[in-house]
């Protein structure tokens, strides 16, 4: 009769214990902290990633979508970005492209101008200033019926500052 009994009381605490959970089964992730436990993270640093505004993911969590995800980013285990040497390389080109598109809308709306725009603009001048100043002798031609030399002087003082003038941009 013992045995009966001893058997009898083991069936009995059996059927008190909680059912045991099949193995490979999963239950739901609801909360951050048991995904964080669930990825070897830190609460906080999946808060802060929870905030991001590329978070894309709501409870019920799937594991795997959100190591991927995390991989992707390349997230440390503190909630970091990582420098990958790939994310390294698209974080200069980004950069890269950012400057150029700066400049690009600057010379759009005339805050910056090319050099090659301005270079071409002052040859402009100095072949203008040039040409004139071929003119000289013409001018002398005409001055030479002139008996005194310090009217032609002034007269080709009065050209050249013209001229002189008209390319520093003032009115002659």
């Amino acid at each position: 009769m013992l045995v009966a009994k001893k058997r009898v009381a083991r069936v009995a605490s059996a059927a008190k214990r909680k059912p045991k959970k099949a193995k490979g089964l999963r239950q739901p992730i609801e909360s951050l902290r048991q995904l964080a436990a669930a990825l070897g993270k830190s609460h906080t640093a999946l808060e802060k990633l929870a905030k991001r505004d590329d978070w894309p993911f709501k409870p019920p969590y799937p594991v795997a979508e959100v190591k991927a995800w995390c991989e992707l980013n390349a997230v440390g285990p503190a909630g970091e970005t990582k420098l990958t040497p790939e994310r390294d390389v698209k974080l200069k080109l980004l950069g890269a492209k950012l400057a150029k598109m700066e400049l690009e809308y600057q010379i759009e709306t005339q805050a910056m101008v090319s050099r090659d725009e301005v270079e071409r603009e002052n040859v402009k001048k100095v072949m203008a200033v040039r040409n004139e100043l071929m003119n000289t002798p013409r001018l002398m031609a005409m001055l030479a019926p002139c008996t005194n030399d310090v009217e032609r002087e002034a007269a080709i003082r009065q050209f050249h500052k013209g001229i002189c003038d008209r390319f520093a941009g003032h009115a002659a």
